[in-house]
C-alpha cells in the first residue's frame, strides 16, 4: 500500500478520503482504523488534514440524511443516548459537539445524527466539526506514524513504540482542556 501511495500521489489520497467519508456517512466504526492507515501513508500533516475533510464531509452527508424520511424514521426509533445527546445539544451545541469530539464519548454517527435532528446549520457544523476532528486526526495519523516505524525497524513491536510520550502529552493536554471547558460551562450556568 506504501509503496502505491508514493507511486499515486493523487490518487491516493482521494480514494482515502473518498473511503473515509464513506465510513463517516454510512456509518461504520471504521473511522480511527482508515486515520491510522492514513498516518501509515502520508506526512502526518497531509494524513491529518485528509481526515479531518473526509470527517468533515462524511458528517455533513450524515447530517443532510438525517433531515429526510431517513431522519424522521431515526427520530421515531431514536435510542435514549442519541436523545440524551440531542437534549444537551438543544442548550450549548458549540461547546457540547467539541466536547463529544476531543472526549471521543460518543460514536461521531451518534453527534451527527443528533445535530441533525437539532437542525444545526450545516457552515457552522462544518467548521466546528472540522476543527474538532483535528485532535483524534492527530492521535490517529501519528500512531499510524508509528506503525510505519515499527516495522521498518524490524525489531518485536511493543506498545510503547506505539503510544510514544507526544501521543500521551497531546492526549493528556487536550483532556484537560475539555474537562476545563465542561467545568467552565457548569459554572456559568450557575
Amino acid at each position: 500500500i506504501k509503496h502505491f501511495s508514493q507511486l499515486h500521489p493523487i490518487l491516493t489520497p482521494l480514494i482515502l478520503t473518498t473511503f473515509y467519508t464513506a465510513i463517516v456517512a454510512i456509518p461504520t466504526p471504521l473511522a480511527a482504523s482508515v486515520c491510522i492507515i492514513a498516518g501509515f501513508l502520508f506526512p502526518l500533516t497531509a494524513a491529518i488534514i485528509y481526515a479531518s475533510i473526509a470527517e468533515t464531509l462524511g458528517s455533513l452527508i450524515l447530517l443532510h440524511a438525517v433531515g429526510t424520511t431517513f431522519g424522521q424514521r431515526i427520530q421515531q426509533s431514536s435510542s435514549t443516548r442519541i436523545q440524551m445527546v440531542v437534549k444537551n445539544m438543544r442548550t450549548s451545541a458549540t461547546l457540547y459537539i467539541i466536547t463529544l469530539r476531543l472526549l471521543c464519548v460518543f460514536p461521531s454517527a451518534i453527534i451527527n445524527i443528533a445535530a441533525g435532528l437539532v437542525k444545526i446549520p450545516t457552515s457552522r457544523y462544518a467548521i466546528i466539526t472540522f476543527f474538532s476532528s483535528l485532535p483524534a486526526a492527530f492521535v490517529f495519523s501519528l500512531f499510524g506514524r508509528g506503525v510505519e516505524k515499527t516495522l521498518l525497524s524490524e525489531k518485536p513491536i511493543h506498545a510503547g513504540d506505539l503510544f510514544t510520550p507526544p501521543i500521551i502529552i497531546f492526549l493528556i493536554v487536550f483532556i484537560s482542556l475539555t474537562i476545563a471547558a465542561h467545568l467552565y460551562q457548569r459554572h456559568r450556568k450557575k
